[in-house]
């Protein structure tokens, strides 16, 4: 499917009959029967014809200019004259009965939250009985309604005398123009007023928009009709890129809203996405300066209604990819609808990202239906730059499993392509070609598997890409995945032990870090890089306690410049929390720093410059150029903090990270990583920390035993009784990880076998980490598992493991 992302730029239509502007809409005529009002005759250019709502001679004088969007090369041919709407009156709206009782108390239904209380954000509305009486004192013949409490009044009179003229009025003229929509639902209460619902700088007044929505979905259909036709007017006639406060706060009630037609199921129907496109297209059609403010007022929304507006845009996309019926507008007409409304995602999580209070998850912003589309040529097709618009360029819509599969048909394409190379070459020369050739095999002794591993890496440097394949000399076995995973584990416990001294534990945090006083075993390093390359590749969750901060230094670059051999690499910016994970106490100490009052230059007579023992001698780094005569004072001290932890976070452990990050991009050269976070890659590596024991029991297979039998039941019962921590030594015990995989517990592949004999049930459990198997003994009682699976999970790393 072709996106392209140039987006159609409408001048203000003239009305074919007197010229005028769409948005100047003749008075209606009152009537008191509401039949006569579904036939409301307007001299609005966007009329009733025919059943359906069409624009009369819509003018589309589409100009390639300042005011169109313009991404990639490609660029649409337009009609000069084209409907924009052509909506089905009997398919646009469902057919609703207007509810004549009047209700005092509107909820925000659309968010589906629980019902109001005193402990939630439920916003309602309480009007006072006399604001319902129907009296000619207190009809309302200002169609302003300045207030909610006017609005409710109008409301409960047109529901008792289906009159809605008035309300038809007010509505047309507030949706029809941006600057009016703000100023009706600006927030009137006092300044010495507080509210925990209404920000003072979005300044809207949620409780009042809220009750409006729910209001105008319970009202006859030629409301709905007006609605509608004066957002149309509104997005037609107000173009401009330039926009004032109040218009950029306006597009955010209309996105808050739906356009009134994405959340309730009365204006649930296809065409009215078309109107809800036009809003994306207005907010992305601003200028920069302005897509800043609406970072600032997304910002500032409450969480929940921020949740419904990325709701409301996913959905959108969604429905573009995958239409449900024939009713959606071509294709070259809406080209632009999917990059507009992905550039106000983006805004969206921009404004997440940076908000210091409450975050909404990232899978918020997810696309359902991604996995359909072909991701790899997506892929590809964004590498190359041969199309304008690809979702490759967004990668906060795309879930952790979809780049991942991303990365790995990214670098199986190119393995397969050497290999059908190397094939082809093999054949010309007339030689039996090697099957395997498509694997990487490694040949290793177990005493010397260190040793063995860097000789099988340094020769097969080129093959580092490959599906993994481990054989250990003099053994029969044919990896099948366990024995991979043995070798892993193996040569992990040998890199990462303090009498190696390579990394340094420290007991506090339980994460290892760079040891910058070994610097003779770069070789080492450079094979650590490839395990956990080699490991992210084929899809095995390493037991590493590597700080996130590695991570992060991992991509700094994402993609290793080759073309200039003298850049820095592994070299990012931290900050004192990511300090603190690896060096507590210090970071400690520089907090204290930062928050001193008295005066730094005198009390603690600090230089630039820093000092620490290496094998028993004291060493002293200079931190900036004449450092040493330069003093720490309170005007400079947060830069003595910056430099400090750069030092130990980079500097004095550059040699060590260099060879660490050469190796593991050595196994990972893929463009992909620029879509990858620094904590994604962590869970690539290490696996996932949502594990759920019920999704496990759903998977586990059975091998001399039945999932009805009493010993599996009790197996089950006792893990059900485990706290989270134990169910998580439960996981480590049997896989070797207490995390699992990306793609769930289902890659697991969990089994349970039978351990059958005259003194089996005497025996502890037992479990193969490298085939993630258990195998139990036939127990007699509840009492008696649970005692032997409890020992032997506590002890798990020095017993039972095999």
């Amino acid at each position: 499917m072709n996106y392209s992302s140039n987006s159609i730029t409408l001048p203000p239509i003239k009305s074919q009959e007197n010229g005028s502007n769409m948005h100047e809409v003749s008075n209606v005529k009152r009537t008191s029967k509401l039949s006569e009002q579904n036939n409301l005759n307007t001299t609005t250019q966007a009329s009733t014809i025919n059943g359906s709502i069409q624009s009369n001679s819509l003018h589309q004088n589409v100009k390639h200019g300042e005011n169109s969007q313009k991404i990639g090369s490609s660029s649409l041919v337009h009609k000069q004259k084209e409907k924009l709407l052509n909506f089905s009156s009997t398919s646009l709206f469902k057919s609703s009965t207007v509810n004549t009782n009047v209700n005092l108390k509107f909820t925000n239904e659309h968010s589906k939250g629980p019902k109001s209380d005193s402990n939630n954000n439920s916003r309602v509305l309480q009007i006072k009985p006399q604001a319902i009486q129907s009296t000619s004192e207190n009809k309302i013949t200002n169609e302003n309604f300045e207030t909610e409490e006017d609005f409710c009044k109008e409301v409960c009179e047109s529901r008792l005398t289906n009159e809605y003229d008035s309300i038809i009025k007010f509505l047309m003229k507030i949706f029809g123009s941006l600057t009016e929509l703000y100023k009706v639902f600006k927030n009137k209460k006092n300044n010495d007023e507080k509210s925990n619902d209404v920000n003072q700088l979005l300044d809207i007044n949620l409780n009042y928009l809220d009750y409006m929505y729910e209001s105008i979905v319970r009202m006859p259909e030629s409301v709905k009709k007006a609605v509608l036709r004066s957002i149309i007017n509104c997005m037609m006639t107000e173009n401009s890129r330039e926009k004032s406060t109040d218009q950029i706060k306006a597009l955010i009630i209309l996105l808050l809203t739906g356009a009134i037609c994405l959340i309730n199921p009365l204006f649930a129907d296809s065409k009215t996405y078309v109107i809800f496109s036009h809003v994306i297209r207005q907010i992305c059609m601003s200028q920069v300066n302005d897509h800043h403010q609406f970072i600032n007022f997304f910002k500032q929304l409450p969480v929940k209604e921020l949740k419904i507006a990325i709701h409301q845009v996913t959905s959108f996309i969604s429905y573009r990819l995958f239409p449900t019926n024939n009713e959606i507008i071509e294709s070259e007409m809406s080209s632009w609808w999917i990059p507009n409304a992905v550039k106000v995602l983006a805004l969206m999580n921009a404004a997440n990202e940076n908000n210091s209070n409450i975050k909404l998850p990232r899978s918020v912003f997810y696309i359902r239906g991604l996995e359909l589309l072909d991701l790899l040529k997506e892929y590809q097709s964004w590498q190359m730059g041969t199309k304008g618009f690809s979702f490759c360029q967004y990668p906060f819509l795309l879930s952790l499993s979809l780049k991942r599969y991303i990365m790995q048909k990214d670098s199986e394409s190119k393995m397969l392509l050497e290999a059908r190379q190397s094939l082809v070459n093999k054949v010309r020369e007339k030689k039996r070609p090697n099957m395997g050739m498509l694997f990487l095999t490694l040949n290793v002794r177990r005493k010397f598997i260190l040793e063995d591993s860097l000789s099988e890496i340094s020769k097969n440097h080129g093959d580092l890409r490959k599906k993994l394949r481990v054989i250990f000399q003099g053994e029969p076995a044919v990896d099948l995945g366990g024995v991979s995973k043995e070798w892993f584990f193996l040569i992990i416990q040998k890199l990462f032990n303090e009498d190696y001294g390579m990394f340094k534990y420290n007991s506090e945090t339980k994460l290892w870090w760079f040891n910058a006083s070994c610097k003779e075993n770069y070789k080492e390093f450079n094979l650590c890089g490839v395990l956990i390359g080699l490991a992210m590749y084929n899809g095995i969750n390493l037991n590493i306690g590597f700080p996130p901060c590695l991570y992060k230094k991992l991509l700094s670059p994402a993609v290793v410049p080759y073309n200039n051999p003298h850049a820095l690499v592994g070299v990012a910016p931290m900050d004192i929390e990511e300090f603190k994970q690896v060096y507590p106490d210090l970071a400690n100490g520089l907090k204290e720093l930062l928050f001193y009052e008295g005066n730094v230059e005198e009390d603690l007579c600090q230089t630039f410059q820093v000092s620490f023992t290496e094998y028993g001698v004291v060493q002293t780094r200079i931190l900036k150029p004449n450092g040493e005569s330069i003093p720490v004072t309170n005007d400079n001290k947060k830069e003595y903090v910056s430099l400090y932890i750069d030092y130990f976070m980079n500097k004095c452990i550059y040699q060590q990270f260099y060879s660490f990050y050469h190796g593991f991009h050595s196994v990972c050269a893929s463009n992909a990583l620029l879509l990858l976070r620094p904590d994604e890659v962590e869970t690539l590596v290490i696996g996932d920390a949502d594990f759920n024991i019920r999704d496990l029991e759903k998977v586990t297979k059975y091998d001399g035993y039945r999932y009805s039998d009493t010993v599996i039941r009790n197996l089950w019962d006792v893990l059900y009784s485990y706290s989270q921590k134990q169910q998580r030594k439960f996981l480590f015990f049997c896989t070797g990880s207490d995390r699992i995989p990306i793609g769930g517990v289902k890659e697991i592949n969990f089994k349970v076998t039978k351990v059958s004999g005259a003194n089996a049930t005497q025996m502890l459990p037992v479990a193969h980490t490298c085939f993630n198997q258990l195998c139990l003994p036939m127990y007699k009682g509840r009492k008696t598992l649970a005692k032997k699976l409890t020992i032997a999970i506590e002890n798990g790393e020095g017993f039972g493991l095999e």
